[in-house]
């Protein structure tokens, strides 16, 4: 059973970001942005996420000052109508980061997930696409 469920997990993960995964030209991508409410140590922090075709990079500004990360590979960007775009990814250190953002509206909602989840809104402050 075991060997089952890890072979069923692996293509299910498979098909979802071979499904999902939104393809463009023009890549990379990016927005900035900052949180204004949440449960999680983000609030009231501006950060730049760089989005690729397989990866994301993202870097907290702080005094100004980009302190990056960058993802692992099979991040799932998908574009959900004209303004709407959910992109989710998993860190390195455990997370699994979930965002859907609006560029009309300019809002932004993520859940970071670990052992607690973490519910973070804000806007968006630039659009480069």
């Amino acid at each position: 059973f075991s060997f089952f469920k890890k072979r069923m997990t692996s293509f299910l993960i498979s098909f979802l970001f071979s499904a999902c995964a939104y393809s463009e030209a023009l890549w990379p991508k990016s927005i900035t942005y900052i949180y204004t409410q949440g449960s999680g140590p983000a609030k009231d922090h501006s950060y730049k996420l760089l989005i690729h075709s397989d990866s994301v990079e993202w870097s907290r500004i702080k005094d100004g000052t980009p302190e990056g990360y960058k993802s692992p590979k099979k991040t799932i960007f998908v574009k959900l109508d004209d303004n709407n775009y959910l992109i989710s990814w998993y860190e390195q250190n455990g997370y699994t980061v979930t965002m859907v953002f609006n560029t009309k509206s300019k809002n932004i909602n993520t859940i970071s997930s670990n052992q607690s989840n973490d519910l973070t809104s804000g806007k968006l402050t630039a659009i480069d696409w």
